[in-house]
């Protein structure tokens, strides 16, 4: 979250779609700007995660449905001020950031779009 009014940055991470609604609903005071990092795919987070080797079975589907069920909610219009699709990690920091350094929303292009993760 940014906190305009005492000039300083706090960065919060919700780790759920129910992390970013209570923030919405208890602090919308602070206005903050709420950005998701969306991974480019639902096959690439697979690849990713299984690449770790860190993953059981149980916990690589857990972490896919949860997921699925975080880039649903982040297609809602207006749950997001920003959107970084986490396809190019050098684009990716760079919108990062112009938000949290910076204190700019960049503008969104056909990139910046929350993908579908049906498989």
């Amino acid at each position: 979250m940014r906190m305009l009014r005492r000039g300083r940055l706090h960065a919060r991470t919700a780790d759920s779609a129910q992390g970013v609604k209570q923030v919405k609903a208890r602090h919308s005071h602070l206005n903050a700007v709420f950005v998701f990092i969306a991974p480019p795919s639902l096959d690439a987070l697979k690849s990713r995660l299984t690449g770790r080797g860190s993953e059981t079975d149980d916990s690589l589907n857990a972490r896919l449905a949860t997921a699925k069920g975080e880039c649903d909610y982040a297609l809602q219009d207006g749950v997001y001020d920003v959107v970084i699709v986490n396809d190019d990690l050098d684009r990716a920091y760079e919108r990062l950031e112009a938000v949290a350094v910076r204190d700019e929303i960049p503008p969104a292009t056909e990139r910046d779009v929350v993908p579908s993760m049906s498989e």
